[in-house]
């Protein structure tokens, strides 16, 4: 069994979550190996750089990998990461959006790449093809036939201002009420 394993083992012993501080394990190495605390200390401080383990903060640290005596080596402990979307399908979802707009705004956006930046930015913050729709929809109803239609493009759209359009609230008759136009009076007392 190689050094890495044995001393994992030795922290799984006393901290069945793998959780311990550089005082902790120079402790428990001063009691295992019987040498001085101060040699103890400088040992668990150079361990802390080979043993799969990752620091919680200055001096407290988690074990990364199981240890495994059989191999020798270390199992990990790390939930696997959930895949990334491949770049081709990021592609269709962008090209989905580029073409719904320019087919309910009679445009012909091309998706120049700062327009995919924000398509892109986005969608990195968990929104649906559904939410581009919606946006698309309430923002054409609300200013197709109006000074406003000059701004029915992705940079308008998709950039910072996303999230207020896609919770802009539809008045009574269906109408998309204006932003700019909203009566805060009503709810001032």
């Amino acid at each position: 069994m190689n050094k890495e394993t044995q001393y994992s083992l030795l922290i799984l012993k006393h901290r069945k979550d793998g959780t311990f501080s550089l005082a902790e394990l120079a402790q428990w190495i001063e009691d295992d190996e019987g040498i001085t605390y101060s040699a103890a200390r400088s040992k668990a401080g150079r361990l802390v750089n080979r043993i799969p383990c990752e620091s919680l903060s200055r001096t407290v640290f988690k074990l990364t990998h199981l240890p495994d005596p059989a191999l020798g080596s270390h199992i990990s402990l790390k939930k696997p990461k959930k895949p990334k979307e491949t770049s081709l399908e990021k592609v269709n979802f962008v090209a989905d959006i580029i073409t719904y707009l320019n087919l309910k705004a009679k445009t012909a956006f091309k998706g120049k790449p700062s327009d995919v930046a924000k398509i892109n930015a986005r969608i990195n913050e968990g929104h649906t093809l559904e939410e581009f729709r919606i946006v698309i929809e309430k923002k054409c109803a609300e200013w197709i036939g109006t000074e406003h239609e000059k701004y029915l493009r992705p940079e308008t759209l998709f950039g910072t201002k996303f999230e207020g359009y896609l919770n802009q609230k539809i008045n009574s008759g269906g109408k998309v009420e204006q932003m700019g136009q909203f009566d805060f009076n009503k709810y001032v007392g």
